[in-house]
């Protein structure tokens, strides 16, 4: 099992690579990616410690796909066949022509369900608390209870939406073949991507991603200053009673964080986990 450990470029001085790999980029807004410059520095230093390169890039626009078209022709120069996570469907299908870098396929590609209310599906004890008594149009009432999911249901949020063997030729025609995942709560299942190789996210999930950062107070009626300089990059802490898990905003994201690892985790094809801190 390959362990990898995702930093934040702009503060790579303070990191420790102490792992064969190394992401960075952004995974959620493109002004937040390294410039050229930093870039080079940065992988110049990998590559000279024998670390290998993930680029981590988010949906983009016309101006951000020339960006990262920057980054990946600096990066070539340093190290050949290096790894670019490409979470917009327009720049995987730039750099699968190019043949210039090893195309990952990223997170918001995958199309896993991410919402953490699925976990509440599958637990009897939540929704027998739920169970009350209803009243119909007619003025009948009844009594609402708790029917368990199908393994069918079950399987179906668990599912890849990218999993699909008619796409996956598409894909392996392009030479892709690994995909990056979330660790979500309820599980994931794999079925037609059995000759693929997976990336495991641990523990952060990310629910949604939003154009741009909210103002203060969290307000997204106000306007944003967006630029590296007025990014906190802390975890803000969100609250919802309907959620049964801890959400936080990061940057333009929402997340939330599952540390245990998938019941069937021996037998998906999983051979790398990346983290923001290693500490597997």
């Amino acid at each position: 099992m390959e362990k990898a450990i995702w930093i934040d470029w702009w503060q790579a001085e303070n990191c420790d690579f102490n792992s064969h790999r190394v992401y960075f980029g952004h995974e959620t807004c493109e002004r937040l990616l390294p410039s050229c410059e930093v870039a080079l520095e940065l992988g110049k230093y990998l590559v000279k410690n024998g670390i290998e390169i993930t680029l981590v890039t988010p949906p983009l626009t016309n101006s951000g796909l020339d960006r990262v078209s920057g980054l990946v022709k600096t990066l070539g120069e340093i190290q050949q066949k290096f790894e670019v996570v490409c979470n917009d469907w327009g720049l995987l299908d730039v750099l699968s022509r190019l043949d210039v870098c090893e195309v990952v396929l990223g997170r918001w590609l995958a199309g896993q369900q991410t919402d953490p209310r699925i976990m509440r599906f599958d637990n009897s004890m939540y929704q027998h608390a739920t169970q009350r008594i209803l009243t119909n149009f007619d003025g009948e009432t009844c009594l609402l209870k708790y029917r368990p999911p199908t393994d069918e249901l079950r399987q179906h949020y668990q599912s890849l939406s990218i999993d699909k063997s008619e796409l996956v030729q598409h894909l392996a025609e392009r030479k892709i073949s690994r995909c990056e995942l979330s660790n979500t709560g309820q599980g994931i299942s794999i079925n037609h991507m059995v000759d693929w190789s997976f990336t495991l996210h641990v523990p952060e999930v990310p629910i949604a991603v939003t154009r741009r950062c909210p103002g203060y107070p969290e307000d997204f009626n106000q306007s944003s200053d967006c630029s590296l300089s007025n990014c906190s990059h802390e975890k803000i802490t969100w609250h919802n009673p309907n959620i049964p898990v801890k959400v936080f905003r990061r940057d333009n994201a929402i997340y939330y964080e599952w540390e245990i690892l998938p019941s069937n985790f021996s037998e998906l094809p999983i051979n790398r986990i990346v983290s923001r801190t290693i500490h597997w």
